[in-house]
C-alpha cells in the first residue's frame, strides 16, 4: 500500500487467487473498488478462518 495525493494505491490478496496480488486504487470518496471481471465491488471478509490464514501470511511477509 503506498499513500498518494488522494487516496492510496494498493496491493490486494484474494482468497480465490492467494498467490498473487491485483492492484487497485482507493480515492478519498469511493464507495467500491473495481475489478474488469466483477465490476464494481466491495471486498469483505467471510469467515474468520479465512482472515486467520491471511493475517498469517502477512506476518511471515512482513517480518
Amino acid at each position: 500500500m503506498s499513500k498518494t495525493e488522494d487516496g492510496y494505491d494498493l496491493a490486494v490478496i484474494d482468497s480465490n487467487s492467494p498467490v498473487r496480488t491485483t492492484s487497485y486504487n482507493y480515492r478519498e470518496g469511493d464507495t467500491s473498488f473495481y475489478h474488469h471481471y466483477y465490476g464494481n465491488f466491495v471486498p469483505y471478509t467471510g469467515k474468520n478462518t479465512e482472515l486467520r490464514k491471511l493475517k498469517k501470511k502477512v506476518s511471515k511477509f512482513c517480518k
